[in-house]
């Protein structure tokens, strides 16, 4: 029988440690962005879908036919008629919450706030946004906005030297703020030439995996549901030549899960799964209370430990005197 699910984990020394020394890696799934208003792979691929019945190149009972498959099958079946008819799909619109859907949540600041390096298989640019951690003066942030931010929006720009800088984005799936849609990794074909097929890209991105996965870095899986299995293990299968490493055997990756009460068997033998398999450790929390925006309290809250653990005392002063002078 599965413990009691914690409304707020503990962050693991590990984490923080790596927070300290550079070397924590926040990898992103789609949680914080629908915490946003953005939409699901299910509305994504629903919103897609109904973009081409308003085109009138399918209808509802087509689109019916199609509601079994998973989000990335009817994401191929449409991409292939918008092309057969020779019109264009605006995935960013399917995504994107309108200005009346958008939230005012708070978690990709607390996301920034933690980490230093980022990588996220969504092709929204909330992460690319303004760092201002905790106990930065303004004009530390406007500074770090202009120098510091590495935002890699092509897959094929993606290597190990790209990586080193701080404050680092990376779209391993591409990005709406890139130059070509062409470029999003969004179907079946698109993931097997990204991973599979032996080609330039692949081994590009095998190598930044395999880097990433070494032992060096710690890792924190955050926002990945079961509708994103398959894509983390599309993901992590591919870091997987490197496991043999000595480093590994240490607790360098780790995913924030959240579940409900009712669900917490279930993932306790994914919890073994993935620990076993890919020697990830599952940190599981309890949605019961608050659903998605209990990841962004937890956010929060490790955000606060984190900073307060790697956060020089100066820099801690300096910021208090600043709020006084504001008063």
């Amino acid at each position: 029988m599965a413990s009691k699910l914690e409304n707020i984990p503990e962050p693991p020394t590990e984490i923080i440690e790596a927070a300290k020394d550079n070397r924590l890696v926040l990898f992103i799934g789609t949680g914080p962005s629908i915490s946003m208003g953005a939409a699901n792979w299910n509305q994504f691929a629903d919103n897609v879908l109904n973009q081409l019945r308003k085109k009138e190149i399918i209808d509802y009972a087509f689109i019916d036919q199609l509601s079994n498959l998973d989000p990335r099958k009817r994401l191929s079946i449409a991409r292939s008629l918008a092309e057969e008819e020779g019109v264009e799909i605006d995935y960013k619109k399917s995504v994107m919450p309108s200005e009346k859907d958008s939230t005012e949540s708070k978690i990709y600041e607390h996301l920034l706030g933690i980490g230093s390096h980022f990588v996220t298989t969504n092709y929204d640019d909330y992460l690319d946004q303004p760092i201002h951690k905790p106990f930065e003066s303004q004009d530390e942030a406007r500074e770090r906005k202009i120098i510091d931010k590495n935002i890699i929006y092509n897959p094929s720009n993606i290597n190990s030297d790209s990586f080193s800088e701080p404050n680092t984005v990376v779209h391993l799936h591409g990005s709406f703020s890139s130059e070509s849609t062409e470029k999003l990794v969004i179907t079946t074909e698109d993931y097997l030439n990204h991973y599979y097929y032996d080609n330039d890209l692949k081994s590009g991105i095998r190598d930044f995996l395999e880097m990433l996965f070494d032992g060096f870095f710690t890792i924190l899986f955050v926002g990945y549901g079961l509708q994103e299995l398959e894509l983390l293990e599309y993901i992590l299968a591919k870091s997987e030549d490197s496991s043999e490493d000595s480093r590994t055997q240490q607790r360098t990756r780790f995913w924030l899960q959240g579940c409900f009460s009712h669900e917490k068997n279930t993932y306790a033998q994914l919890k073994k799964y993935y620990s076993e398999n890919f020697n990830i450790e599952m940190l599981l929390y309890s949605l019961d209370q608050k659903h998605y925006s209990a990841l962004e309290d937890i956010m929060a809250k490790w955000g606060v430990k984190i900073n307060s653990e790697t956060t020089p005392t100066s820099k801690k002063i300096r910021f208090a005197n600043e709020a006084i002078q504001d008063e």
